[in-house]
């Protein structure tokens, strides 16, 4: 199996380093907007 280094080295990379991969990845929402999501919007997005 890949170890995750190797796999975040390889991304930086393909992306011209940490910090411009970094602005490519999404923000992680904060505890509040998760808890204000409703179940029925979670169980919607894995049932794609």
């Amino acid at each position: 199996m890949t170890k995750f280094k190797d796999i975040r080295a390889a991304a930086e990379a393909r992306n011209g380093g940490a910090a411009a991969l970094k602005k490519k990845l999404p923000r992680p929402k904060s505890n509040q907007a998760l808890r204000a999501t409703g179940d029925d919007r979670y169980l919607s997005s894995m049932s794609l």
